[in-house]
């Protein structure tokens, strides 16, 4: 009973691609962003002129609208998480800093 079973998995540290040094430092995941944002583009531009519909916010109406829907969102998301860590950390010794 003083023996402690053996494990089946390999530690994270045994995996190769978790070695810093092995990890592959290219940058290829930023041309995939960009051939999704150009995409995306392309499709707005050509949906747009197929319904005759400019791409347009007249006085900025919807991007002020929508920064502030995110602006008070992020706001609260934050305070949220502040309370959870205070609240969850505060008693173990530990803080957020």
């Amino acid at each position: 009973m003083t023996e402690t079973a053996p494990t089946r998995r390999t530690r994270l540290t045994d995996v190769p691609s978790a070695y810093a040094d092995e990890r592959d430092s290219g940058f290829g995941y930023v041309w995939r962003y960009w051939a999704v944002v150009v995409l995306f583009a392309a499709v707005t531009a050509e949906r747009s002129a197929a319904l005759g519909i400019g791409v347009r916010d007249p006085e900025g109406q919807m991007f002020l609208n929508r920064l502030a829907k995110a602006l008070v969102f992020l706001v609260v998301i934050g305070k949220q998480n502040y309370n959870w860590f205070t609240f969850t950390t505060h008693s173990a010794g530990t803080s957020l800093i």
